[in-house]
């Protein structure tokens, strides 16, 4: 959490804190227009009630910006003095501008004017006094940088796919709110930018409504423009037109915004959307060609549907949405280096085992495992090991569930044939597979030899291998003597053969 006196900027409480200060942001960015466009007379008490609390917890985000540490490069920057500078250079300004109640310093310095210019002075200055609040907007642009923590943090592809459709299908509803309040201004005769415009409004025509629109209820006043403007992006709604120069030119422009931006974002929700889907869509049309193939066989029902679960299980596991993407990038990746990110996920079962729970030193446990392990998945009612049978492997149940055919046992069973990995062990359960099921297979007799050889020395014959990965760099570390001297005897051995040969 803290760090020399620093809050850690990876902390979860951090990061709930700066979704919730942009969360109060976009409630309090879609509340100002609002009030703008169907404002009241005066302030009512829930509106200063709403003021006074969000500057309080913006002020608060002030005092936790000064006090939480930034990453400069790969170094975590804990002292003060430099987060300081640092967030001073940065954010403040917009925290700052958006944290100051404008409006009530504006009130306090139209305040006691009491001539006649200085009326007129106060009135237009009380008219346009919440067009400064628009000012605590500006926190907004942090919304990007705050949208990809967000992303970092979560896991699921499916559900990053789905936040990105929430969060075009938003930017519609915030155009469509904007504009809502934008039009109604105009509007309304009395309104902030309808009372600059001496021509006719629209909300006040009878032609384009009887009643006119100025004498309806708020509610029905902000539903319609909402609905105008959905409309507008997509066509002219005949509800309602403009009726003089100004409203004219605002719709021609936003007209030309709307059109595009209601492209752009019904594309990019229909390209979410085929993302989620894709994936499953092929693996039906690939399932299909499966049952075409085992009906065309006469295959027994009960092969049929362990055979349709197997494969749902290694789409769900291997090649679904989010496992194919990763295994197709990873493709890339030097075997070594592969193997490393399989080890990062084998070693929580690998410390399970009594035979390694004297080693402390996560390389010494990959270095006596490696070349003994595989991961393998098995279908459901396979057998894996039968009683009295002379084990070969141990099995390391990952996932799935396993059935002890050959006696009662009260606790499941998640290690089999532990023992063979130092003597000579028969088999003491028959098992079976009762789901599609993954396992860490380890390789006994290989497994031994790695223990023998670390046991006899282990300083000096197993050294890191030089295409390890320590700190994210590869390390150049030389060929251990033993190896190479294996290497040297293997091809004086193929020399001598060819001669022979020859």
């Amino acid at each position: 959490k803290f760090l020399n006196g620093a809050m850690n900027p990876n902390w979860m409480g951090r990061l709930f804190w700066d979704i919730g200060i942009m969360c109060l942001v976009m409630l309090d960015s879609f509340m100002l227009p609002a009030q703008l466009a169907w404002q009241n007379p005066d302030e009512t008490f829930g509106d200063q009630v709403w003021l006074w609390f969000t500057t309080l917890f913006f002020v608060a985000d002030i005092g936790c910006s000064f006090c939480t540490a930034f990453v400069d490069g790969e170094t975590l920057v804990t002292n003060k003095v430099l987060i300081a500078s640092h967030y001073l250079r940065g954010w403040f300004s917009i925290d700052l501008v958006s944290t100051i109640p404008w409006s009530v310093v504006a009130g306090w310095a139209s305040y006691g004017s009491g001539s006649q210019a200085g009326a007129a002075r106060s009135t237009r200055l009380v008219k346009f006094i919440r067009f400064v609040r628009l000012l605590r907007m500006m926190r907004l642009a942090k919304l990007a940088a705050m949208w990809d923590r967000m992303e970092e943090m979560i896991g699921s592809l499916m559900l990053r796919h789905a936040m990105q459709i929430m969060k075009h299908m938003g930017l519609l509803v915030v155009c469509c709110h904007l504009n809502a309040c934008v039009w109604w201004m105009l509007g309304n005769p009395d309104g902030l930018l309808g009372s600059l415009i001496e021509d006719q409004h629209w909300g006040e025509s009878t032609e384009l409504a009887n009643p006119p629109w100025i004498e309806r209820s708020k509610a029905e006043q902000y539903v319609f423009c909402f609905y105008w403007t959905l409309g507008l992006m997509r066509t002219m709604p005949a509800e309602v037109t403009p009726v003089n120069i100004v409203e004219r030119l605002y719709i021609l422009g936003f007209m030309f915004f709307a059109f595009s931006a209601f492209a752009i974002c019904v594309s990019q929700i229909s390209t979410m959307w085929i993302k989620i889907n894709q994936r499953s869509r092929d693996f039906d049309d690939e399932l299909s060609h499966v049952r075409l193939r085992l009906k065309k066989n006469s295959c027994d029902p009960r092969l049929t549907a362990v055979v349709k679960q197997f494969m749902k299980y290694k789409f769900d596991h291997k090649i679904g949405n989010s496992a194919g993407k990763v295994n197709q990038i990873l493709s890339m990746l030097p075997q070594k280096m592969k193997d490393l990110i399989n080890f990062s996920a084998w070693i929580p079962f690998l410390r399970k085992l009594t035979v390694l729970n004297g080693f402390d030193d996560e390389g010494v446990v990959r270095r006596v495992c490696e070349g003994a392990i595989t991961e393998e998945d098995h279908p459901a009612g396979q057998k894996i090991t039968e009683l009295g049978r002379v084990a070969t492997h141990c099995w390391i149940l990952m996932d799935g569930t396993l059935k002890v055919m050959s006696s009662v046992h009260p606790t499941p069973i998640n290690i089999v044939d532990e023992p063979c990995l130092e003597v000579q062990h028969k088999s003491e359960h028959t098992l079976i597979t009762v789901s599609c099921v993954q396992f860490l297979k380890v390789e006994a007799e290989k497994f031994k030899r790695s223990m023998e050889k670390h046991r006899r020395n282990p300083e000096q014959s197993w050294r890191e291998d030089p295409c390890s990965v320590g700190g994210g760099q590869y390390l150049e570390d030389e060929r251990m003597v033993y190896d190479r001297r294996s290497h040297e005897e293997e091809a004086a051995i193929g020399t001598t053969a060819v001669l022979a040969a020859s």
